[in-house]
């Protein structure tokens, strides 16, 4: 078992997709990846966010245990945040969305609230997306009792 160590947190790499303990949130949240000892600098976008990490599309996953920078990029530019990440997860096979599961790490007090404010907020606008489908449905098939 390969354990990957910061200054504020210890990953269990072989474990962690087993014992997720955050609820994740889909999106399609622009960010960059940063990943110096592998040379990489990556533009892509997360496919899914909680408040312990984030799962981005790539062609070409790193390695786990490679450290990396995130720079996590809202709709809004002042609510940009940079983390630093460690990949705990990848998958690089034809047919699934090829990418890699990070775990966020070296995170201090602001970053982890600006973090929860980032995901309650994509959360939120995922929630009201699916009221709105399902108002749009029962509209749509004449249900207006409900209205």
């Amino acid at each position: 078992m390969e354990t990957v160590e910061s200054k504020e947190v210890s990953v269990s790499i072989s474990s962690y997709a087993e014992h997720r303990e955050q609820t994740r949130v889909s999106c399609a949240l622009a960010v960059q990846v940063h990943a110096p000892a592998e040379d990489v600098l990556l533009f892509t976008y997360a496919m899914n966010i909680s408040h312990r990490g984030v799962y981005v599309r790539a062609n070409r996953p790193l390695p786990q245990g490679a450290s990396v920078s995130l720079d996590l990029q809202p709709s809004t530019p002042t609510e940009r945040l940079t983390v630093k990440g460690v990949v705990v997860r990848v998958v690089d096979q034809e047919g699934s969305p090829r990418g890699m599961g990070i775990v966020f790490s070296e995170m201090c007090s602001n970053e982890c609230e600006a973090l929860e404010r980032l995901v309650s907020r994509l959360d939120n606008r995922a929630m009201l997306t699916v009221a709105d489908a399902e108002t749009y449905s029962r509209y749509s098939n004449g249900d207006i009792s409900s209205f």
